[in-house]
């Protein structure tokens, strides 16, 4: 028989035991964890007093035409999603889904959460093909949910290095070839303080309470900053976040905008990181074009040119979103239709 209790009444070290080797990314360590209280539903499924899922759920105020309202989203984005057993048949996966959903649907309604946005890829492991994926997709049809997803795209550090090097575009290699730049990553003898981590972040991370959770994973080496200098004067500096196999190239920032720093950090992480033994560094969201739930900037569609140059691979983010509010629905879709109707001509 299921059992669902909050994670509160959980050992958070056995939680993170369960998700290890599950997840890519920091958020599901963020939301599941002892000091991410606010606004806090996560639920975990028991089954014969074994864990069998964790399912995160929190939600934020955001608004809608300076209206405020509940939203299940993780600062501003898609919740991270359920994560569940591996030794799972499939009837067993359907029920433990379908038990989500319908407590996802109580407590959304309970707490008056208006809409909800989850990303499913860990869950289904990238994989469009898997039991997993299968199950899911029909499900969220049954429970109403709407596919928002996007694409994104990482570097497989299992490649031999030649390999790596030589699927570089060449007009990136042409400005590689151009660079000098030296790139010092921060050693642990050299670990900042709260205050100066809060100061660095800040200028790519605007909020202060996502700042302090990312400051714990700092101590604990999961957070990576490195600095580019040009002779001996600071340029930029960038973050890579480390979950399990995966480095993701979180942030970074030019110093100088004239400064074309990006292509060396990359190709640099692509080397420092395959060394270090990952399987995959993590570019994050590309885009091709604009769909209806987004329309990327200008800029957005720079940067994924630039992303794709490194010759990566795409993998599916598939994020889903469920309305609790005819009106908040409505609101949203006028919202969207005006944005996309201005790419008709």
């Amino acid at each position: 028989m299921i059992i669902i209790k909050p994670i509160a009444k959980f050992n958070y070290e056995e939680l993170n035991n369960f998700m290890e080797n599950k997840i890519s990314n920091l958020d599901h360590k963020i939301i599941v964890s002892k000091k991410f209280k606010k606004n806090n539903l996560s639920f975990v499924l028991m089954d014969d007093k074994q864990i069998k899922a964790i399912c995160p759920l929190s939600y934020e105020k955001n608004g809608i035409l300076n209206k405020k309202y509940k939203q299940g989203t993780f600062f501003g984005i898609s919740l991270p999603g359920v994560i569940i057993s591996d030794n799972l048949s499939s009837k067993e996966i359907r029920q433990i889904l379908s038990s989500i959903l319908l407590e996802i649907d109580r407590l959304c309604k309970k707490h008056s959460i208006k809409n909800i946005k989850i990303c499913f890829s860990d869950l289904i492991n990238f994989d469009l093909n898997s039991l997993k994926f299968q199950t899911l997709s029909r499900l969220l049809l049954q429970f109403n949910y709407l596919n928002i997803s996007m694409v994104g795209n990482r570097i497989d550090l299992r490649k031999d290095i030649n390999i790596l090097n030589k699927s570089i575009s060449k007009g990136h290699k042409a400005i590689l070839k151009s660079n000098n730049y030296l790139l010092k990553y921060q050693g642990s003898e050299e670990k900042l303080n709260y205050k100066s981590f809060f100061n660095l972040i800040r200028q790519v991370r605007d909020n202060q309470e996502y700042i302090k959770y990312l400051y714990e994973f700092y101590k604990n080496n999961q957070l990576e900053i490195v600095n580019v200098y040009e002779g001996k004067e600071k340029i930029a500096f960038a973050i890579f976040t480390k979950v399990n196999k995966t480095v993701e190239y979180f942030s970074s920032k030019n110093i100088y905008k004239d400064k074309n720093v990006h292509h060396s950090l990359i190709l640099d992480a692509i080397n420092k990181y395959k060394k270090d033994g990952f399987s995959f560094l993590n570019l994050g969201v590309i885009s091709y074009g604009s769909q209806l739930h987004y329309v990327p900037s200008k800029k957005h569609l720079n940067i994924s040119i630039f992303k794709r140059g490194f010759k990566g691979e795409n993998y599916p983010l598939q994020i889903y979103e469920k309305y609790f509010s005819k009106k908040v629905f409505q609101e949203q879709q006028n919202i969207r239709i005006k944005n996309f109707s201005n790419l008709i001509n």
